[in-house]
């Protein structure tokens, strides 16, 4: 479930402007020079990293409480005798 968004800019490109902020080109002018995002390369030169961090709301569960809700449900699939959509067609 871990997706990540495709760069649409070359990493050479992202190489090549984070040297020339370091080389005191103002962040604006180097993400206009070089085609990349401005906060992308504002959170790269100042080492902000955004990877550790996840899309989307918090969970609720935890994995190993995720891990038992599951185990739950698939043993009461099994032990109730569970209706297929054939038979819930049949019910209406």
């Amino acid at each position: 479930m871990d997706s990540k968004q495709i760069s649409l800019y070359p990493e050479e490109a992202m190489r090549d402007a984070l040297q020339a902020v370091r080389n005191g080109m103002p962040v604006k002018t180097a993400s206009k020079t070089f085609n990349v995002p401005r906060t992308t390369l504002l959170y790269k030169f100042k080492g902000i990293n955004h990877e550790s961090r996840k899309m989307g709301p918090a969970t609720i569960f935890s994995r190993e409480e995720e891990n038992l809700l599951v185990q739950w449900l698939l043993q009461m699939a099994k032990s109730v005798f569970p209706i297929s959509k054939k038979k819930q067609y049949m019910q209406l």
